[in-house]
């Protein structure tokens, strides 16, 4: 419950943002990525294009598993699914909501890159995960942080696992932003079967508080 004398401030000055555009629309991603726009980018490596200025189609095609703790039920898968064409790709996704953020607000999340498998036939290519915040043009990259699935299926190397972070939202404490999520990894294969395979990023429970 608002406190009566918040609430009579923000009635009484017109400009100033309700409280509930504080928080991340859909942030647990429970109904999907509804609130959120989510694109996929798939393209040859060594072209001269990246996951910042590679085009992304809509989808929403997310993963079925679900976190485990720090993070809990549905989570957002930030990587696309494998490509099987033949070549060297690189796959990017991107998950964008506009927010506002009120003064005294952190950015928090929770997120875990690769995951745990019992074996592999195939070189295991790396995973990305970095947040930016775009604010009046301006892109700003506030975390990034690589990982990769790990064979840990036999108890030999500890598994990933989701980890809580706390992004400084100071400067951007009263506006409102462009918040972008975005993964990337990559899939090599030959004419006739897999050379290496992706690893994959996920996040979950993403909010201002």
């Amino acid at each position: 419950m608002h406190h009566p004398f918040a609430l009579t401030i923000a009635l009484a000055v017109a400009v100033a943002p309700f409280e509930a555009q504080a928080q991340v629309a859909n942030g647990t991603f429970a109904s999907g990525f509804a609130s959120w726009t989510v694109g996929d980018a798939v393209f040859a490596q060594g072209g001269g294009t990246d996951c910042s200025s590679a085009p992304y189609t809509a989808t929403t095609k997310n993963t079925s598993k679900k976190g485990t703790a720090p993070a809990s039920g549905t989570v957002a898968q930030a990587t696309p699914f494998i490509s099987y064409a033949p070549g060297a790709w690189t796959l990017c996704r991107q998950l964008e909501q506009m927010v506002y953020v009120p003064v005294g607000k952190q950015l928090k999340f929770s997120a875990k890159l690769g995951e745990g498998i019992y074996a592999s036939q195939y070189q295991i290519e790396p995973v990305g995960l970095s947040v930016h915040v775009i604010d009046n043009g301006q892109a700003t990259m506030l975390f990034s942080q690589a990982g990769h699935n790990i064979v840990c299926g036999n108890g030999e190397f500890p598994c990933p696992i989701y980890r809580a972070q706390t992004l400084d939202m100071s400067p951007y404490w009263g506006k409102t932003v462009r918040l972008v999520i975005r993964g990337n990894t990559g899939v090599r294969n030959g004419q006739t079967g897999g050379i290496s395979e992706p690893s994959y990023a996920f996040v979950d429970d993403v909010r201002l508080e």
